[in-house]
């Protein structure tokens, strides 16, 4: 009903002529249906053609001929041609198809069988043959008939072989195929040539002046009137349409590929008998162990061991003739250097106070470097080697052009909203819409995106306000200077009133299906280079920013294309990154400062948001260190409690408490702990290295458990031993350390090498924590050896004057000495020791214990190489809520560049093949093979074909474009750049390259001219291959 009435209005407009009095047209060769242009049109309000049934007229314009030479070569015959098009109808076709001139420049064939089709459909002499004027308006006072809307005939050979040509040729900034953007919001995989060609003849695309239906016959089809269908040879995108042209290259045409590289083979899995490989080693090696075993215990009992009698216990006791060279070497050694332990300990035991006073003026020596203490939490530095090749190809990007953006992330979700069924524009096919895409939760959205946007932040260096705008990245600067914004409200630029807007009726008929923002959204998810959707909503898909926002990137939890699906939006925000310019980074932190406080405090009910900005780690790993300080602090509380109760020697609660317990004793070795930490920082300062969190955190964990397990070997040596006659305290100190410091300098020193070696390690975090905790730990064990012998020979001193613990200034109270009993000692040489050796359980925990090592080993084989981010969060981080959304819906990946190191020579015309992807390129230039490896995202993780500023920047030369407004021109007078958006007389301007290298590539010396110019330009409409949103920081120039 919509659509009679539509008509009826339609009809009043105009005057119909056809069949007032009989069919009106004559349709022979030799004829046109319209030529030159008369007014606009009363529909549309562009300037349509006007109507004339008769013979072609010479084309006898300079600028009307040379446009013609330029386009539609095969219709410029002879000096004066005969065309159905005035000189004002090919500028026209020239404007009108700039645009799709520049995106299929890339593939010879298709640009000359789309403009085949165009320009004999415009100027055919022979128009008449294939065009029918359905519908016109007589203008009577102006003496002309306008075209309002014609009926095209093509042969569906001519035109599949038109649109096969060309559905795949490659839009580089956007590494997605250009018919996906003119096919009215269907995608390329969706798109057919009806529908290609159905969009081009409709005004609703913004640039047709007047209706065109494209009817596809096949060829022999009999059409009334005379018609007949136009049917063009085609040339197949992979030949060349000329013998100066180059054929389209294998990414535009995938007939032009070669075989197709295959994914290398995937190693088979390693197995042995249908079994994992290392499984069934570690099963045979290990039941091999235990039969052998098992037999030789056997045989040991049943025929090697005798009864046992005297003699046999007397031949179980070693003898000299026993102890082999190695074993006595050691003998001597340890005998040696318990000779010197005990000389150190008598020496400290003499002198206590001395030694004290040396130990800490060597630690405050070594502490005072903490000074220069750097402390680097930029997880970068942390977990990435210094030679890594990773690290060295960041650097040498972030040093030759701009550093990526530094970003700041918001996912939110609708729990509060449910799905909703719609039914849309223009049949009312019903289409399910997620929680994400409800109306009342977008404008809440666009609440909190313009909060972020326009906030303003104080930033005290410079004692002033910043705000998004002052640092975030503008493609389009300094034309448009609005900020990236990836998000699903680009689609209406960002506009509350946009997001409202319904549009029930068209021309004043009520339409049947209004069309709302969600029409408008399912166009632009397929669109997004859209500056005009086709449904009656009529509005851009481009962002604010003049730029394309992609579904993928700003939308979550849809399955394979169905974008309106969607249960989360994703809000990214770019902010500029620079590397040697901190005061400018300094600002962006102080802004993701704010964003991160705003976010984390956005009171609304109506959403569930995670949240991430480039800081985010560096923060969590700094507020994780503050929060572990009381973990460190209780610990070192714990294990001085324990310390105090186990070296003291408390049997029983009267007046010997206070006297008996080591309160002083365990509080100076728990500090001599930390001095031999912070000594080792010191001197790492003093080095420059380098500390991290994970040193302040861990190490003294590690110095507690290594220092207390010190504390105790030699405190309870002591305690067990008893004092010789006429031996004095100080000689059984020094006698117990040279019993037991060989073995305290073996273990440190064990430990401390363990350490040292790991400090081979690449990783920087690894390798700092290796090299402080090596160094801690001979300082820790220094510092028993002396300082904690001086305090325990003036604890033990005190003890026995029966003074009080902590309060020794008060008077002894009594001398009695106490009776040492350990209960762990007796249970240990009692009970323990006894079973463990026993002749049963012995087989019983080796057997087990190569079990266990059996299995490590097989579990060794399964670990899995990588550090995630998320595992150095904890565990009450904003971080990991964001990383589990990310995971959750994202559904497209980091970036990846691919740099060409400087000294390449692009002006090179074989250098240029080695690396561009467009026609004349080499097949296996480096462009190519990332295709080839995006075609297989599923092994290479590439998603998407690269984006290619080389290619871009041949199609900004060609002048083939157009001769009216080519990309690339200069004033004629100056020699000087002349924008293609120059709004002056166009004549004052010619292109960059002449015609006559039409198809051809630059000179060395033109591509090295005219490459700065490029750089410098921004896309506009009618030239999409500008630089500077796309490609400036693709160069670094030498």
């Amino acid at each position: 009903m919509a659509r009679l009435l539509l008509f009826v209005v339609f009809c009043w407009l105009v005057n119909i002529q056809v069949g007032v009095s009989g069919y009106p047209h004559i349709h022979e060769e030799g004829r046109c249906m319209w030529y030159g242009q008369c007014g606009d049109s009363p529909l549309t309000g562009k300037t349509v053609n006007c109507y004339h049934n008769g013979p072609p007229k010479p084309l006898t314009e300079p600028l009307g001929k040379s446009i013609l030479s330029d386009l539609c070569p095969e219709l410029d015959i002879g000096d004066d041609p005969l065309t159905c098009c005035s000189s004002d109808q090919l500028q026209t076709l020239q404007e009108s198809t700039a645009f799709t001139q520049q995106a299929f420049a890339r593939c010879p064939a298709c640009l000359r069988n789309f403009m085949e089709l165009y320009c004999n459909a415009t100027c055919s002499p022979h128009q008449s043959l294939f065009v029918n004027a359905t519908v016109l308006n007589e203008v009577p006072e102006e003496n002309y008939t306008q075209i309002i809307e014609v009926d095209e005939y093509f042969s569906k050979r001519f035109a599949y072989g038109a649109f096969y040509s060309c559905n795949e040729v490659l839009f580089p900034s956007t590494n997605s195929p250009v018919i996906g953007l003119m096919c009215g919001g269907k995608t390329a995989e969706e798109c057919t040539p009806e529908d290609w060609l159905e969009y081009m003849g409709s005004t609703s695309n913004g640039i047709t002046p007047f209706d065109i239906n494209y009817i596809l016959v096949e060829n022999g089809t009999e059409l009334p009137h005379n018609l007949e269908a136009l049917d063009m040879p085609i040339v197949p995108c992979n030949q060349a349409p000329t013998e100066d042209a180059y054929a389209c290259s294998c990414q535009d045409c995938s007939i032009a590929c070669a075989e197709t590289p295959s994914r290398p083979p995937e190693p088979e899995p390693w197995e042995i008998a249908g079994m994992d490989a290392a499984l069934f080693i570690m099963l045979m090696a290990f039941c091999g162990f235990v039969v052998v075993y098992i037999g030789l215990l056997i045989f040991y009992y049943a025929v090697v061991k005798k009864p046992e009698d005297a003699e046999d216990k007397k031949r179980d006791m070693l003898t000299e003739d026993d102890v082999n060279c190695v074993e006595n070497a050691g003998f001597v050694m340890h005998k040696y250097l318990g000779e010197i332990f005990r000389r150190w300990g008598v020496f400290v035991s003499n002198n206590p106070i001395k030694v004290i006073v040396v130990a800490l003026l060597f630690v405050t020596l070594c502490s005072l470097g903490n000074i220069f203490i750097i402390v680097t939490v930029d997880p970068i530095d942390l977990w990435v080697a210094d030679g890594s090749r990773c690290l060295e190809e960041k650097n040498y990007f972030d040093r030759h052009f701009q550093p990526f953006w530094r970003v700041s992330q918001v996912i939110i979700t609708a729990p509060n909203h449910n799905d909703t069924v719609y039914p849309t524009w223009p049949d009312g096919v019903h289409e399910n819409f997620g929680s994400a895409l409800d109306k009342e939760f977008l404008h809440q959205v666009l609440v909190l995106q313009d909060h972020l946007n326009f906030m303003k932040v104080f930033h005290e260096p410079d004692e002033d306000y910043i705000t998004f705008e002052d640092i975030c990245y503008k493609p389009m600067e300094p034309d448009n200077m609005y900020c990236t914004i990836q998000s699903p409200l680009q689609y209406y630029q960002n506009s509350h009133a946009l997001l409202d807007k319904v549009v029930d009726e068209q021309m004043g008929v009520k339409l049947d299906y209004p069309a709302d923002y969600r029409d408008h959204f399912l166009y632009c998810v397929k669109a997004p280079n859209s500056v005009q959707c086709t449904t009656p909503f009529e509005e851009s898909c481009m962002g604010a920013y003049e730029g394309p926002n992609y579904a993928y990137t700003c939308l979550g939890g849809f399955e394979d294309d169905n974008y309106n699906n969607a249960t989360a939006i994703l809000l990214t925000f770019l902010n500029d990154n620079y590397v040697d310019n901190d005061e400018i980074v300094d600002r962006v932190k102080t802004w993701e400062t704010a964003f991160l406080d705003v976010v984390s405090t956005w009171n609304n009910t109506n959403m569930s948001m995670s949240y991430y900005a480039e800081r985010s780690i560096e923060d969590e790993l700094i507020r994780a260190s503050q929060a572990d300080i009381l973990t460190i602090v209780l610990s070192y509380v714990f294990i001085f409690c324990y310390i105090t109760i186990a070296l003291g020697e408390i049997y029983r609660c009267d007046r010997r408490l206070l006297i008996d317990s080591k309160v002083t004793l365990g509080l100076g070795g728990i500090l001599l702990i930390l001095c031999s930490v912070f000594a080792a920082m010191g001197i790492y300062a003093y080095l420059g290295v380098q500390t991290t969190l994970i040193i302040i955190e861990v190490v003294p964990f590690l110095l507690l458990a290594v220092g207390a397990d010190m504390m105790f070997i030699f405190v309870l040596d002591y305690q067990r031993t008893t004092r010789g006659e006429n031996e004095t305290r100080e000689e059984h100190v020094g006698r117990v350390l040279g019993e037991v410091g060989p073995s305290m300098m073996l273990c440190s020193l064990t430990e401390s090498v363990a350490f040292f070696i790991g400090a081979l390690t690449t990783m920087p975090a690894v390798q700092t924590f290796a090299l402080y905790a090596g160094l801690a730990v001979l300082f820790d064990f220094m510092l028993l050896v002396s300082a904690f012998i001086a305090l325990i020979i003036l604890d033990l001193r005190r003890q026995e004057a029966g003074r009080y613990d902590i309060c020794c200034c008060i008077p002894p109270q009594t001398k009695e000495q106490p009776e040492h009993k350990e209960l762990l000692h007796s249970f240990m040489s009692k009970y323990f020791a006894p079973f463990l050796v026993n002749k049963w359980v012995r087989p019983i925990v080796i057997i087990c214990f190569v079990g266990f090592f059996c299995a490590c080993c097989v579990w060794t084989t399964k670990l899995q190489i990588g550090l995630d981010a998320s595992l150095s969060m904890p565990r009450d981080s904003y971080v990991l809520d964001f990383f589990q959304d990310l995971g959750a819906y994202l559904s497209v990946g980091s970036p990846v560049y691919f740099v060409v190191a400087h000294g390449y020579n692009y002006s090179n015309i074989p250098d240029q093949n080695r690396i561009c992807g467009g026609a004349g390129c080499n097949p296996d230039s480096l462009t190519q093979q990332i295709y080839f490896a995006a075609q297989d995202p599923e092994y290479t993780t590439i998603a998407l074909p690269t984006m290619s500023w080389l290619d871009d920047y041949f199609d900004w030369l060609l002048p083939s474009f157009t001769l009216f407004r080519p990309c690339c021109r200069e004033f004629i007078a100056t020699g000087e750049f002349c924008p293609a958006d120059f709004d002056g007389n166009q004549l004052q301007c010619q292109s960059c390259l002449s015609t006559d290298q039409r198809g051809q590539r630059p000179t060395p010396s033109q591509f090295d001219e005219y490459l700065p110019w490029f750089l410098e330009d921004n896309p506009n409409i009618y030239c999409a291959k500008g630089s500077v949103s796309k490609h400036f920081n693709s160069f670094f120039a030498t």
